[in-house]
């Protein structure tokens, strides 16, 4: 999913836990992302496009088993969830961290093509749903996708605007 709706995703988030600050909601449903560019920025991690980029659908995720995989998700989760519980006694803090940083790998295997491994350095299958192949499609389920988080969140024109 495009990072707008990643964001989307931590409206959900705070409606369930509202003493969880905003600010460690959307670091955290942005993490994996975060891990990404800055693998990708190392030469880590690999990305690719067609020479002329007409849609997400030209753009490929090579390579990005440290960023974006289930193993790496689960764990990168596990530690936020430990490092708040038990190391800030904060125990909503690292429920809501831990569901926003496994949200993005939810939400990637939706729209992602088959680029997700279970875990670096397993050879195994890749998954993926597709949804960034019919870019247009994409677009309405993502809309849909953030209107629905607003909503849950009991959005309103200030904050549409």
């Amino acid at each position: 999913m495009f990072a707008i709706d990643h964001a989307a995703t931590a409206l959900i988030i705070k409606k369930i836990y509202p003493d969880v600050p905003i600010t460690e909601i959307l670091v955290s449903v942005q993490l994996i992302e975060i891990l990404w560019v800055v693998l990708n920025f190392l030469g880590i991690e690999k990305t690719t496009t067609e020479n002329k980029v007409k849609s997400v659908s030209d753009v490929h995720l090579e390579y990005m088993p440290f960023s974006h995989s289930v193993v790496s998700t689960a764990f990168l989760a596990t530690c936020a969830w430990i490092l708040f519980t038990f190391g800030f006694k904060e125990v909503n803090v690292g429920i809501a961290v831990a569901l926003g940083i496994c949200s993005h790998l939810v939400l990637d295997l939706i729209s992602h093509a088959r680029d997700i491994v279970i875990a670096p350095f397993l050879d195994s299958r890749k998954f993926g749903l597709g949804l960034y192949e019919k870019p247009a499609v994409a677009f309405v389920v993502e809309t849909i996708y953030g209107i629905f988080c607003w909503w849950v969140y009991g959005g309103n024109t200030a904050l549409s605007g």
